[in-house]
């Protein structure tokens, strides 16, 4: 599939999201902290912030050189960083989308934020908070 196709498809899928104004993105799993990673600045603890315009540098170095030299560079497994350029297309449009210039990578996945959730929340952990009550 080309580029111009698979962005098009995005930006399809996109328009079917909910409309609103966040003030901020959170991304996790993999393709986001290898995007930090080839940022390098994986193992940092705490949050890890990509800008569009590191997302944009990125992408053209994803593009332009060979998955073996960014893994050989990075430390990156090579299969890995072959399937990057999808996920970098789709965070970015994503930005894009809601006029955001930046997203904070969190070391934490979704399993650990339901099980905080549920903690904090009990059963009701799932629910909109503006739905509660």
């Amino acid at each position: 599939m080309s580029w111009a196709l698979g962005a098009a498809r995005v930006g399809s899928a996109l328009a079917l999201a909910p409309a609103g104004k966040p003030a901020r993105a959170w991304a996790t799993g993999g393709t986001a902290h290898n995007l930090a990673g080839l940022e390098r600045i994986k193992g940092c603890t705490g949050d890890q912030r990509l800008t569009t315009q590191e997302l944009s540098v990125l992408a053209a170095r994803l593009l332009a050189k060979p998955a073996r030299d960014l893994a050989r560079h990075s430390g990156e497994d090579r299969s890995r960083i072959e399937i990057l350029p999808p996920g970098l297309l789709i965070i970015a449009a994503i930005l894009a989308h809601y006029g955001l210039k930046e997203l904070t990578v969190v070391p934490e996945g979704l399993r650990e934020g339901m099980a905080a959730a549920a903690f904090e929340d009990g059963d009701d952990w799932w629910r909109d908070p503006s739905q509660k009550g």
